[in-house]
């Protein structure tokens, strides 16, 4: 497999190359490569067919980012933060979106995606090699092409824990490997959950729900309300909403809320102002909360 970055000052920024099925001669390789001209930071790890890759780009213009493998290969892609095009040849561009992940599958793999802005991603690659040793050698997987769905709290958890990873050698590739397969039984168990959900436009009403919870964090719909306005009844909303999103709908909100809080305090805000941001009228309750999803106070954020 090869990596190749580019921006329009200068089409080859990095170019990153990968042994066949990304095979290593101890338990894992590893390679970081920082500070390309102050706009790309690439974190990879692979061992024996698979490879585990975080990376942030900030392009000061137009860039480009070319995954290419000659072999069979299965690629989950997370969009972290930030959004990108993929620019099939001869189609118009396909916008992958924040907070999303998206699958592909081809051999050989040839795809190229562009951004304009701050981006930061995650991606999961397994060679047919490792495809071959899950269930039905992979071949669920390899049906999966082009799909996508929502980047949970919990694949983030997931992904942080891949990228921050400390044990020695052994213990970390076992470590890295069982987190793989979580990520791919947390996509899998989505797609049953929507098969689940028999109405398809009940789905899209799960989804709309999802977003009016987004933009009212600050003053958030009651149930009955947030039924009433996805046009769900309660029951399917409550019940569709955890099977297909993995969380309840006060689970997700207070993720929502906590994830914001934690980003306003990075930028200076006092307890105070961000409490009430994302809702909270006690700031008691607020430091609570916080100190329970993040095990810190809040006002010790950015020291």
């Amino acid at each position: 497999m090869r990596l190749t970055f580019g921006s329009i000052d200068n089409p080859l920024l990095l170019e990153l190359e990968y042994p066949a099925a990304f095979s290593c001669e101890g338990y894992l390789e590893e390679r970081n490569t920082e500070g390309i001209n102050g706009e790309i930071d690439v974190n990879e790890i692979w061992f024996d067919g698979v490879c585990l890759t975080g990376c942030r780009f900030k392009p000061e213009q137009k860039s480009w980012w070319l995954a290419q493998c000659t072999q069979v290969c299965w690629l989950m892609l997370f969009v972290l933060e930030g959004s990108l095009a993929l620019s099939p040849e001869g189609k118009p561009d396909i916008i992958l979106k924040n907070d999303r992940y998206y699958t592909f599958s081809d051999c050989p793999l040839d795809l190229k995606f562009y951004m304009k802005q701050p981006v930061q991603v995650f991606w999961v690659c397994l060679a047919n090699n490792y495809l071959k040793k899950l269930p039905d050698k992979g071949q669920i997987l390899l049906e999966l092409v082009a799909d996508s769905g929502p980047v949970t709290s919990r694949s983030r958890e997931i992904i942080h824990a891949i990228l921050n990873a400390g044990q020695q050698a052994s213990a970390r590739r076992i470590f890295l490997e069982a987190k793989v397969l979580e990520l791919l039984s947390l996509q899998l168990g989505r797609l049953e959950a929507e098969q689940r959900v028999t109405d398809a436009d009940d789905v899209e009403k799960l989804y709309l729900a999802k977003s009016i919870i987004e933009q009212n964090i600050q003053s958030p719909c009651s149930l009955i309300e947030l039924a009433r306005k996805s046009g769900l009844n309660d029951f399917k909303l409550k019940k569709g909403f955890k099977s297909v999103f993995g969380n309840t709908v006060f689970g997700y909100l207070f993720e929502l809320r906590m994830e914001k809080a934690y980003a306003l305090l990075q930028q200076g805000k006092t307890v105070g102002e961000v409490a009430e941001a994302v809702g909270y009228k006690n700031q008691h309750h607020f430091t609570a909360a916080f100190k329970k999803k993040f095990n810190m106070l809040p006002s010790k954020v950015g020291r």
